[in-house]
């Protein structure tokens, strides 16, 4: 089992950086408040996202 560091995790943050601001920005594209009803699935969808 290779040792988890600082650096390795630097390393694999950097690696990875475009998925990861990607998938950012889809997801903050999701409204997560909303009493508008149109926007029920959406608030939804972005409420399983953030489940651990």
């Amino acid at each position: 089992m290779s040792q988890l560091t600082a650096a390795s995790v630097s390393a694999y943050v950097e690696q990875h950086k475009d998925r990861f601001i990607g998938e950012l920005c889809d997801w903050l594209k999701i409204p997560s408040v909303s009493a508008d009803k149109k926007f029920e699935k959406k608030v939804g969808r972005n409420s399983t996202k953030t489940e651990y």
